[in-house]
């Protein structure tokens, strides 16, 4: 590979300088990340998050890089996400993203997730054991069980799990979602009242806090936003690192990539009641908490094939960005991409503000008629 610099734009909210990036894209190590440079005028290299599809600000800039300037320059699209979100390949050359099972030629590839969050892994493996499991019962006098969310919009299995462990015994919800303490942690990792806002802190700061408050408790609900093959997020890593008993619902293949003996698998219960009944066993059988804690996160199988996977992810990212710009590109090219998708991706609401519609509703409201029978239509039951 050339010495050439690597002008990348991330697009991204926690990105402030280099570093940042290559510890989003989990590159450090890699001798290519020497080579990367922040560019956000005219990058080679556009790492797009799902941020270019929620936010108004990273949308435009997305736009401004990709597609108003398109006929200047085109640089290479990279979709990277944290969400439970697929990448759309008509529009991106490349995906970082959480589909495991995604095969798509060279275009796809996935960080496993105890990698992804490795800088917040207070610790890597489990070296609990079974006799200072039981002394974290008999010294700590832990509480029942954690909740700790701020969106009330996930999905509603995470809900229903509080609300029924919650009928068995009281659950704990230290997040501003279904908060019950009356406190929450901001952003100088104090605690303040709910109405003050929840305060996330970044990325760093958030998860280290969940887990000291996660080891508060000796079983912690880690229920993702959403479910998908392969997308298992820092909820249940944080919940092993602060040695409580997760109680995880999701990804329906986490059993394949962690322990099944280090947690509690909704998805291996056809109802909740069965996932309570479980937890209420558990609860109840101190023995049987402490085997749960101290098991190791990955069997030896399973380490092996995330050390596989990151080794296949890192040969993914050499072959980007050690390959001539001119045959990196990967997306949709053609009069209905064009004309058609691009332009409805790119554009979007603001395509309604065109000259044409503009035209359409001066010419409406200027005309008695035409406005009344608009009107008409709009307000006839």
């Amino acid at each position: 590979m050339s010495d050439r610099k690597i002008k990348i734009c991330f697009l991204h909210p926690w990105i402030k300088d280099i570093d940042d990036a290559l510890k989003l894209l989990c590159i450090r190590d890699m001798p290519i990340a020497e080579l990367f440079e922040l560019d956000d005028t005219f990058p080679d290299y556009v790492i797009a998050t799902d941020y270019v599809i929620s936010s108004p600000k990273y949308v435009n800039k997305f736009r401004q890089l990709v597609w108003h300037n398109k006929h200047d320059y085109d640089p290479v699209r990279i979709f990277w996400t944290e969400e439970c979100i697929s990448p759309d390949f008509n529009i991106f050359d490349y995906a970082i993203c959480w589909n495991w099972k995604m095969k798509y030629l060279d275009r796809a590839a996935r960080i496993p997730p105890h990698i992804f969050i490795g800088d917040n892994m207070t610790e890597k493996t489990n070296n609990l054991t079974f006799d200072e499991a039981k002394k974290i019962l008999e010294n700590d006098g832990r509480g029942f069980c954690s909740f700790i969310y701020s969106n009330p919009r996930a999905n509603s299995k995470r809900d229903e799990l509080f609300y029924a462990l919650s009928g068995y015994k009281h659950v704990v919800s230290h997040g501003k979602h279904l908060n019950n303490t009356g406190k929450i942690i901001n952003n100088d990792n104090k605690w303040c009242e709910v109405n003050e806002g929840l305060g996330r802190g970044g990325k760093v700061t958030w998860q280290k806090t969940s887990i000291k408050l996660k080891s508060l408790y000796k079983f912690s609900i880690a229920a993702e936003n959403a479910q998908s093959d392969g997308y298992t997020s820092e909820k249940l890593l944080t919940s092993f690192i602060a040695h409580t008993v997760p109680i995880y619902w999701g990804n329906p293949y986490a059993a394949e990539e962690y322990n099944p003996e280090a947690f509690v698998n909704c998805h291996d219960y056809d109802t909740i009641d069965g996932v309570v009944k479980r937890v209420q066993q558990i609860d109840s059988d101190d023995d049987l908490w402490a085997y749960m804690v101290s098991q190791p996160w990955q069997t030896r199988e399973q380490q092996r094939a995330s050390e596989e996977e990151y080794e296949r992810y890192k040969k993914f990212i050499a072959n980007i960005f050690s390959q001539p710009l001119d045959k990196a590109a990967r997306h949709t090219e053609g009069w209905f991409y064009e004309r058609v998708h691009a332009k409805w991706f790119f554009e979007g609401k603001s395509a309604l503000y065109t000259k044409k519609f503009l035209t359409r509703v001066v010419r409406i409201l200027l005309d008695p008629k035409r406005l009344w029978k608009k009107l008409k239509h709009i307000f006839t039951p």
